[in-house]
């Protein structure tokens, strides 16, 4: 250990549940965070800070300025930008000595083993229930641990979850619930501070696990407005379909092209069945002549006017205004071209 990470370090190993050999099992631990979003956000600039030696940033979605109020690793100047990649670079001004991957892509049943088999723990911060019973199904089938984490109007949720010794999601929601009964942040909102309650909490939960401490797999509800704080002890259902059956039924599905209206936006993400290598600046050059253009590295940006397609180079493409699957598709079909 260097210098500069003693004097870093210092107070958090003073502490007696971490100490030296505590920060040390940081260094070389790695972490998978499931969205860069608020309280994903908040959880990655605590566990950066705290000398996690490898941490991955997996989004989907790109900077919109309704993100701006609650998610503290953007900037106005980075709206349209990818968060994943946004949040990457600006954590690595926090923390140098950190490995930090960001990466723009959906979490699917086609590709959620891979990121989760390599990590020792992954923290939710995603913002739909189908993900969270996507990355449920993966961890209990390759026995990896998650914190649920969860922030809308004024109150938070946190579980950790460790499959064979706690309750699993499935144990806690068994179903899908009908849409239109849960609450979103597009719906009634989110005060901005408990997104950021709830993200350190769930950071909190990956170090004490990270470090050899034993974390309840309790689910905590906590009211910032009304100031209600509830703990409820979870136990593992004896039917679940997931964690006693071991049936994973979001990981066994077909291979199609899929077509999600996104939360909160007049948009549409089209996602291939399979991982494509677009070639983004021969594509930049065809759309020039439809459209306005702006290139980067690994997605651009087109507009024809009506739309705006963020076209990420596997094949990934969020659709700007609308929310009609056949319009997205079709304007999938004629700009990309299958």
């Amino acid at each position: 250990m260097t210098s500069l990470e003693k004097d870093r370090y210092s107070r958090q190993m003073l502490l007696p549940q971490l100490g030296k050999a505590g920060q040390k099992k940081l260094s070389v631990s790695r972490v998978l965070i499931a969205g860069c979003g608020a309280t994903g956000g908040n959880a990655a600039m605590h566990l950066v800070r705290a000398g996690i030696g490898h941490i991955t940033l997996l989004d989907r979605d790109v900077i919109e300025p309704s993100n701006l109020h609650r998610q503290i690793l953007y900037k106005e100047k980075d709206i349209g930008s990818p968060k994943a990649y946004v949040a990457a670079e600006r954590l690595k001004e926090f923390n140098s000595t950190v490995d930090i991957e960001g990466l723009a892509e959906d979490l699917s049943p086609s590709n959620v083993e891979r990121f989760v088999k390599s990590v020792d723990i992954i923290i939710d911060g995603t913002d739909n229930l189908e993900t969270r019973y996507i990355l449920n199904d993966a961890c209990v089938k390759l026995g990896k641990p998650w914190v649920y984490v969860g922030a809308v109007g004024t109150y938070g949720m946190r579980a950790f979850i460790q499959p064979g010794k706690t309750a699993c999601f499935r144990c806690i929601l068994p179903g899908m619930p009908r849409p239109g009964t849960v609450p979103t942040c597009a719906t009634v909102g989110v005060l901005n501070t408990i997104p950021a309650i709830m993200g350190a909490m769930g950071a909190t939960e990956a170090i004490r696990f990270i470090v050899g401490g034993k974390p309840t797999g309790n689910l905590v509800v906590y009211d910032v407005w009304g100031e209600e704080h509830r703990t409820i002890a979870l136990a593992r259902r004896k039917d679940c379909p997931c964690c006693v059956k071991r049936k994973f039924e979001y990981l066994d599905v077909p291979l199609t092209t899929k077509a999600q209206v996104m939360c909160g936006t007049d948009s549409v993400q089209l996602t291939p069945a399979r991982e494509a290598s677009l070639e983004l600046e021969k594509m930049a050059g065809t759309l020039k002549e439809a459209g306005e253009v702006e290139a980067h590295p690994l997605w651009l940006i087109f507009k024809d006017g009506k739309h705006r397609l963020t076209i990420f180079k596997n094949g990934r493409v969020l659709i700007y205004g609308t929310n009609d699957e056949k319009v997205a598709r079709a304007l999938y079909s004629k700009y990309i071209g299958n």
